[in-house]
């Protein structure tokens, strides 16, 4: 359990690789903020669902990272609430279709 005691802020965790992230800080014992952009009974079943599995507390928010104040809103939310975040993973992302280097900054 190498972060019970933790807390986890992951973006984008509703599937793929951010859902298998979640899962794995849960798995080793940290207290997560999972994040995905809205609301869906699915996501709250599925959140739930591994909080009971690995008995860990899981936080669903919802923003969008595409909304500055959406974000400002989130994160005051969760000092609100005294939640302290050790860890983040920027995991959300925008899929781009070209190469890497030809992505624009903006």
């Amino acid at each position: 359990m190498m972060f019970k005691g933790k807390t986890v802020l992951i973006t984008g965790a509703n599937r793929g690789i951010g859902r298998a992230t979640t899962e794995a800080f849960a798995e080793e014992g940290a207290a997560l903020l999972a994040c995905a952009r809205k609301q869906t009974p699915e996501f709250e079943a599925d959140m739930a669902g591994l909080a009971k599995k690995y008995k860990v507390e899981i936080t669903p928010v919802y923003f969008d990272l595409a909304d500055e104040e959406a974000i400002k809103n989130a994160i005051k939310q969760i000092a609100t609430d005294k939640k302290r975040i050790d860890v983040l993973v920027n995991n959300a992302g925008v899929p781009f279709g070209g190469l890497m280097t030809m992505t624009p900054i903006a």
